[in-house]
């Protein structure tokens, strides 16, 4: 979960629910996975019903991420990656929501044939795939 105001994630949950967040974003859990965790989580903390009017859906979390970036919403629920971008200048604030609340988002890469001739890209795919340090 991410906002671009310190707004006390120590309690997100009451957070969320105060009249102060007036818009979530979230991605469309139809066809987001990231929207679909984040409902799992809100569901799983009992709160989903109580702030879904509060709802503003991207059709993407790149658009999600523009809500978060521009203040068109207090907070949404995003990949850590928006805070981590070199290339974002806003202050982000960010908080992780315990993985075991909501389905493993699973992530996939393959490396294409004609990339085997990219010694490049046949190192990332390695680098990405080995063991984490």
């Amino acid at each position: 979960m991410c906002s671009n105001q310190d707004i006390g994630f120590e309690n997100w949950e009451r957070v969320l629910m105060t009249a102060r967040i007036k818009k979530i974003a979230i991605a469309n859990p139809a066809i987001a996975p990231y929207g679909k965790a984040a409902e799992e989580a809100l569901k799983h903390k009992g709160i989903l019903s109580d702030i879904k009017s509060k709802f503003v859906y991207g059709e993407s979390i790149s658009q999600v991420n523009t809500y978060i970036s521009t203040g068109a919403t207090e907070v949404g629920f995003t990949t850590q990656a928006l805070v981590k971008d070199p290339a974002n200048k806003t202050p982000l604030y960010w908080k992780v929501i315990d993985p075991k609340i909501y389905t493993p988002i699973e992530q996939g890469m393959i490396l294409l044939k004609t990339a085997n001739a990219n010694q490049g890209a046949e190192k990332f795919y390695k680098y990405i795939l080995s063991p984490s340090r």
